[in-house]
Formats: structure tokens, sequence, C-alpha cells
């Protein structure tokens, strides 16, 4: 992974991230393309990619799951294959 202080964060509040994650909020395509260039460009793995995207507690076990929920989803929108971003998770 690439240093820290060269990772961009954002500030998504936790709610939309969670209405986005069960799918009741379409995914964006600025989020989208922040969660690929986060999770390809930068190796940021299932667990460490929410702590990127909010402020929200993001160290719980579910963060995986949450991470890579959004990667799936950022890619169904842009229309790739998730697997092709690189081995992270």
């Amino acid at each position: 992974m690439s240093n820290r202080q060269q990772i961009p964060l954002y500030r998504y509040p936790t709610s939309y991230l969670n209405e986005v994650i069960v799918c009741s909020q379409p995914i964006t395509p600025e989020l989208a393309e922040i969660i690929r260039t986060l999770h390809k460009e930068y190796g940021l793995d299932y667990d460490t990619l929410p702590s990127y995207l909010c402020d929200g507690d993001t160290t719980g076990p579910e963060s995986f799951g949450a991470g890579k929920v959004l990667v799936e989803l950022a890619a169904f929108h842009l229309h790739e294959d998730y697997r092709s971003w690189g081995r992270a998770g």
C-alpha cells in the first residue's frame, strides 16, 4: 500500500454510505470512481477502504463486508470486473 499521507480522504456521511450498501440510495458516478481509485490505484483492502470514505466507526468486523460491497457496487456501476482491479481484500 502507498504511504498513508498520500491517500486522499473523503468524508461522505456514514448514513449515505450505509444507504448505498443496502441499495436504498444509488451509487453516484463520482463515488464509484473514488472507490475504484482507492481500491485499484492505492491498493486499499476491503477492511481499510471504508475509513477513507467516512468519519464513522469503520474498525468493526463489518468493515470488510462494507468495503467489499462498495467495491462490487462501484465496479458494477462502472461496467467493470472488480477482480481486474487487483488482489486487494
